[in-house]
């Protein structure tokens, strides 16, 4: 055999040797034991969440009609009273309706003196004989309709009011502004729910905290537990 061949055969049972005496000399791993009392206790778990804080009660205001919003007389942090004068909607529109809702009125009135007149001398001349009675019952209905028109006119003009009159929005509770969501010049519609314009906190005293707990969590927030802020 080559002197090569020799020194590997050599160098392989060297280290087998030595690996053999490493794990028949080594010292074993002592194995310790720790004993204690058993005792019960308490375990303590944390829910953690993430919130903002927002008044107790606070009151959205809004416009319950359409229309170009004319001044601004609250701002965000303004102090104001029930009943206060906090935005205006431009009433143009709306004193047009309400001048064409007066005049539907009188129209109406004016049909119903007419009408009334023509009954009561169809009433006379039927009890002469000198008018038949399907004339005297549509003398009736016409009468009939007329005073239903003035209700409806009646009707209109005071929605007309109304709507005029909530052109001037006022603050509903007494409390702080804490949100203004319009600008003048702005228009809003109020056709299908009411544009909020204000946002009043009724009492900035009396916060609450508003956050979300995780769906896993929740189940254990029991009442009168302990939470910090």
């Amino acid at each position: 055999m080559k002197r090569s061949t020799w020194i590997f055969l050599g160098a392989g049972v060297l280290a087998v040797a030595g690996g053999t005496a490493y794990v028949l000399t080594r010292p074993k791993d002592e194995i310790k034991w720790r004993t204690a009392k058993l005792e019960k206790g308490n375990i303590t778990q944390r829910i953690s969440a993430t919130g903002g804080v927002a008044p107790v009660v606070q009151v959205a205001v809004g416009t319950q009609v359409s229309g170009v919003i004319q001044a601004l007389f609250a701002d965000y942090n303004s102090i104001v009273k029930k009943g206060q004068l906090i935005a205006q909607i431009d009433p143009t529109i709306w004193e047009t309706q309400l001048t064409d809702a007066k005049a539907n009125l009188e129209r109406a009135r004016t049909n119903l003196d007419d009408a009334r007149r023509q009954f009561e001398r169809a009433k006379r001349l039927a009890a002469d004989k000198l008018l038949a009675d399907q004339d005297l019952e549509a003398k009736q209905v016409a009468y009939q309709t007329a005073m239903t028109s003035t209700e409806n006119a009646k009707a209109a003009l005071e929605r007309a009011k109304a709507n005029l009159g909530y052109c001037n929005i006022t603050a509903p509770v007494d409390g702080v502004v804490i949100s203004r969501l319009a600008d003048v010049g702005q228009t809003v519609a109020a056709s299908f729910s009411a544009p909020v314009l204000f946002t009043i906190a009724r009492d900035l005293s009396k916060m609450k905290i508003e956050l979300a707990v995780d769906e896993s969590d929740i189940g254990q927030v029991k009442l009168g537990q302990t939470v910090s802020f």
